[in-house]
């Protein structure tokens, strides 16, 4: 698949979340910031740069979505130079607020290097978050990060989990 193509799958992903096609958000789509449906009529159009802006205004007034939103546009170079980095950055503030698609972001970006130092039991944790809030994507992620790490290490993850306030 060219970059292209992928991009905009990922734009694609991106929007439809927005747009609330995915059911197992933490939050309901329709109490987000209706800027946000600007931003993904802005990427329809192929307006990446005007999405950018906007995301990002609402990222910085705390918006969880946008910020989540922020991440990807960081991660996939969508009117901004990509920057793993920084798409980290934003994944981690809008997953402390339960949005399920920054936690597996989180996932990722641990278990493949990709913006932080590769780490499969924290690539564990994101994805072990995602996955109890309902994200299907994190499942598989899961597994993967649950095979490079050794018993002793998931036992005590799983131990982790079930303290009050870790998640």
């Amino acid at each position: 698949m060219d970059y292209r193509t992928l991009r905009n799958e990922s734009l694609l992903a991106v929007a439809g979340i927005l747009r609330g096609s995915n059911e197992n958000l933490p939050i309901p789509m329709n109490q987000d910031h209706p800027e946000l449906q600007k931003a993904v009529a802005a990427i329809s159009r192929g307006a990446f740069q005007q999405s950018f802006e906007i995301v990002s205004r609402l990222a910085h007034q705390g918006v969880a979505m946008a910020q989540h939103f922020l991440g990807w546009h960081y991660h996939k170079g969508i009117g901004i130079d990509q920057n793993d980095r920084q798409a980290v950055f934003w994944w981690q503030k809008a997953a402390v607020q339960g949005i399920a698609e920054a936690q597996q972001g989180l996932g990722w970006a641990y278990a493949n290097g990709r913006g932080v130092d590769e780490d499969p039991a924290e690539a564990y944790r994101w994805y072990n978050r995602a996955a109890a809030s309902g994200d299907e994507e994190a499942r598989s992620g899961l597994s993967e990060a649950a095979r490079k790490l050794s018993p002793e290490q998931l036992r005590l993850l799983e131990q982790e989990e079930q303290v009050p306030g870790k998640r």
